[in-house]
Protein backbone atom coordinates (compact mmCIF):
# COMPACT_ATOMS: atom_id res chain seq x y z
CA UNK A 1 0.00 0.00 0.00
CA UNK A 2 1.22 3.62 -0.86
CA UNK A 3 -0.36 6.77 -0.41
CA UNK A 4 1.49 10.23 -1.63
CA UNK A 5 -0.70 13.54 -1.08
CA UNK A 6 -0.77 17.07 0.30
CA UNK A 7 -2.38 19.33 2.36
CA UNK A 8 -2.32 22.65 1.95
CA UNK A 9 -2.61 24.08 6.52
CA UNK A 10 -3.51 28.23 7.15
CA UNK A 11 -1.03 29.05 8.82
CA UNK A 12 3.25 30.04 8.56
CA UNK A 13 5.46 26.90 8.42
CA UNK A 14 7.11 28.06 11.61
CA UNK A 15 3.43 27.98 13.12
CA UNK A 16 2.50 24.83 12.11
CA UNK A 17 6.26 22.67 12.39
CA UNK A 18 6.02 22.75 16.58
CA UNK A 19 2.83 20.81 16.24
CA UNK A 20 3.45 18.33 13.78
CA UNK A 21 6.76 17.67 14.87
CA UNK A 22 5.59 16.78 18.54
CA UNK A 23 4.16 14.01 20.18
CA UNK A 24 1.71 15.15 22.94
CA UNK A 25 0.20 18.06 20.55
CA UNK A 26 -0.29 14.92 17.90
CA UNK A 27 -2.36 12.95 19.96
CA UNK A 28 -5.31 15.40 19.62
CA UNK A 29 -4.83 15.65 16.00
CA UNK A 30 -4.56 11.65 15.16
CA UNK A 31 -8.44 10.40 14.66
CA UNK A 32 -9.63 8.02 17.58
CA UNK A 33 -5.95 8.11 19.59
CA UNK A 34 -6.33 7.43 23.22
CA UNK A 35 -3.10 8.48 23.93
CA UNK A 36 0.18 8.63 22.63
CA UNK A 37 3.32 8.05 25.73
CA UNK A 38 7.24 7.99 24.89
CA UNK A 39 8.68 4.89 25.55
CA UNK A 40 12.67 5.81 24.99
CA UNK A 41 14.12 8.12 22.69
CA UNK A 42 11.78 9.54 19.61
CA UNK A 43 9.98 6.51 20.42
CA UNK A 44 6.01 6.62 21.35
CA UNK A 45 3.24 3.51 21.86
CA UNK A 46 -0.68 4.45 22.31
CA UNK A 47 -3.80 3.74 21.29
CA UNK A 48 -6.44 4.16 18.75
CA UNK A 49 -10.11 3.27 18.14
CA UNK A 50 -10.49 3.36 14.47
CA UNK A 51 -14.92 3.49 13.74
CA UNK A 52 -14.08 3.08 10.07
CA UNK A 53 -16.14 -0.12 8.39
CA UNK A 54 -14.60 -3.57 8.45
CA UNK A 55 -11.36 -2.58 10.34
CA UNK A 56 -13.01 -1.09 13.30
CA UNK A 57 -12.05 -1.75 16.36
CA UNK A 58 -9.13 -0.33 19.44
CA UNK A 59 -5.86 -0.67 17.63
CA UNK A 60 -2.05 -0.24 19.72
CA UNK A 61 0.50 1.84 18.09
CA UNK A 62 4.16 2.53 17.44
CA UNK A 63 6.06 5.07 16.36
CA UNK A 64 9.51 6.13 15.63
CA UNK A 65 10.83 9.39 14.35
CA UNK A 66 13.77 9.06 12.45
CA UNK A 67 16.33 11.97 11.58
CA UNK A 68 15.27 14.38 9.01
CA UNK A 69 17.20 14.69 5.81
CA UNK A 70 16.19 18.77 5.87
CA UNK A 71 14.36 21.02 8.17
CA UNK A 72 10.61 21.21 7.62
CA UNK A 73 10.70 17.33 7.24
CA UNK A 74 10.02 14.25 9.71
CA UNK A 75 10.73 10.45 9.01
CA UNK A 76 8.59 8.14 10.82
CA UNK A 77 8.40 4.51 10.88
CA UNK A 78 5.05 2.77 12.98
CA UNK A 79 3.03 -0.30 13.70
CA UNK A 80 -0.39 -0.26 14.33
CA UNK A 81 -1.50 -3.59 15.30
CA UNK A 82 -5.24 -4.62 16.60
CA UNK A 83 -8.40 -7.06 15.84
CA UNK A 84 -8.38 -6.69 11.65
CA UNK A 85 -4.66 -7.24 11.45
CA UNK A 86 -1.03 -4.99 11.41
CA UNK A 87 -0.31 -2.03 9.50
CA UNK A 88 3.90 -1.74 9.50
CA UNK A 89 5.33 0.93 7.19
CA UNK A 90 6.81 4.49 7.10
CA UNK A 91 6.18 8.11 6.18
CA UNK A 92 7.83 11.24 5.22
CA UNK A 93 6.01 14.60 6.17
CA UNK A 94 7.74 17.59 4.14
CA UNK A 95 6.41 20.77 5.22
CA UNK A 96 7.22 23.70 2.82
CA UNK A 97 6.23 27.41 3.48
CA UNK A 98 4.17 29.75 0.83
CA UNK A 99 3.64 32.85 2.70
CA UNK A 100 1.10 33.04 5.58
CA UNK A 101 0.08 29.29 4.56
CA UNK A 102 1.86 25.95 4.38
CA UNK A 103 2.00 23.21 1.82
CA UNK A 104 2.59 19.91 3.56
CA UNK A 105 3.56 16.81 1.43
CA UNK A 106 3.86 13.22 2.34
CA UNK A 107 4.31 9.81 0.98
CA UNK A 108 3.55 6.85 3.16
CA UNK A 109 3.99 3.23 2.12
CA UNK A 110 3.08 0.08 4.40
CA UNK A 111 2.35 -3.67 4.45
CA UNK A 112 -0.40 -5.43 5.75
CA UNK A 113 -0.94 -8.01 7.38
CA UNK A 114 -3.30 -10.40 9.13
CA UNK A 115 -7.33 -9.90 7.97
CA UNK A 116 -6.55 -6.73 7.04
CA UNK A 117 -4.91 -8.35 3.96
CA UNK A 118 -7.57 -9.24 2.20
CA UNK A 119 -9.19 -6.17 1.68
CA UNK A 120 -8.97 -4.63 -1.44
CA UNK A 121 -5.96 -2.20 -2.10
CA UNK A 122 -7.80 0.79 -3.18
CA UNK A 123 -9.85 0.59 -0.11
CA UNK A 124 -7.17 0.29 2.44
CA UNK A 125 -5.30 3.31 0.69
CA UNK A 126 -9.04 5.35 0.76
CA UNK A 127 -9.72 4.34 4.43
CA UNK A 128 -5.45 5.27 5.36
CA UNK A 129 -6.45 8.66 3.17
CA UNK A 130 -9.35 9.34 5.02
CA UNK A 131 -7.59 9.07 8.14
CA UNK A 132 -4.78 11.08 7.45
CA UNK A 133 -7.37 13.70 5.77
CA UNK A 134 -9.08 13.87 9.04
CA UNK A 135 -6.12 14.50 10.91
CA UNK A 136 -5.00 17.58 8.89
CA UNK A 137 -8.09 19.00 8.74
CA UNK A 138 -8.40 18.94 12.41
CA UNK A 139 -5.15 20.50 12.65
CA UNK A 140 -5.40 23.10 9.93
CA UNK A 141 -8.92 23.99 12.10
CA UNK A 142 -6.74 24.34 15.15
CA UNK A 143 -4.10 26.54 13.89
CA UNK A 144 -6.96 28.64 12.19
CA UNK A 145 -8.44 29.56 15.70
CA UNK A 146 -5.11 30.10 17.04
CA UNK A 147 -4.24 33.74 17.54
CA UNK A 148 -2.04 34.71 14.72
CA UNK A 149 1.86 35.04 15.14
CA UNK A 150 0.96 32.46 18.45
CA UNK A 151 3.85 29.87 18.31
CA UNK A 152 3.84 26.94 20.16
CA UNK A 153 6.98 24.87 21.79
CA UNK A 154 7.10 21.93 21.23
CA UNK A 155 5.59 19.56 24.11
CA UNK A 156 2.88 22.27 24.81
CA UNK A 157 -0.48 21.20 23.92
CA UNK A 158 -2.67 22.76 21.68
CA UNK A 159 -5.95 24.63 23.31
CA UNK A 160 -8.90 22.88 23.31
CA UNK A 161 -12.34 25.10 22.87
CA UNK A 162 -15.51 23.59 24.31
CA UNK A 163 -17.05 23.07 20.51
CA UNK A 164 -13.66 21.10 20.46
CA UNK A 165 -14.43 18.90 23.41
CA UNK A 166 -17.87 18.47 22.23
CA UNK A 167 -16.92 17.20 18.98
CA UNK A 168 -14.38 14.83 20.30
CA UNK A 169 -16.93 13.32 23.17
CA UNK A 170 -19.71 12.81 19.80
CA UNK A 171 -16.60 11.35 18.05
CA UNK A 172 -15.89 9.07 20.38
CA UNK A 173 -19.69 8.23 21.41
CA UNK A 174 -20.11 7.29 17.42
CA UNK A 175 -17.22 5.30 17.07
CA UNK A 176 -17.66 3.22 19.93
CA UNK A 177 -21.65 2.75 18.58
CA UNK A 178 -20.03 1.74 15.42
CA UNK A 179 -17.64 -0.49 16.85
CA UNK A 180 -20.85 -2.29 18.49
CA UNK A 181 -22.80 -2.32 15.26
CA UNK A 182 -19.52 -3.93 13.49
CA UNK A 183 -19.17 -6.30 16.12
CA UNK A 184 -22.85 -7.62 15.95
CA UNK A 185 -22.89 -7.68 12.10
CA UNK A 186 -19.83 -9.80 12.57
CA UNK A 187 -21.40 -12.29 15.35
CA UNK A 188 -24.66 -11.77 12.72
CA UNK A 189 -22.72 -13.10 9.64
CA UNK A 190 -20.83 -15.51 11.54
CA UNK A 191 -23.97 -17.21 12.64
CA UNK A 192 -25.31 -16.95 9.13
CA UNK A 193 -22.29 -18.53 7.68
CA UNK A 194 -22.40 -21.88 9.93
Amino acid sequence: MKITGSYTLHAPAEQVWPLIHDPTSLVSLIPGCDRLEAVGPNEYRGQMQIALPAVAGRYETCVKLLDAPAPYCIRLNGEIRGPAGAISGSATFRLTAAGDHSLLEYEAQGMISGPLSRMDGRIAEGAARSLLNQGLASLDQQLQEMPKGVILAPGVPLPISRRERIISRWKTAMSQLLSRFAAFVRRLWGLGAG
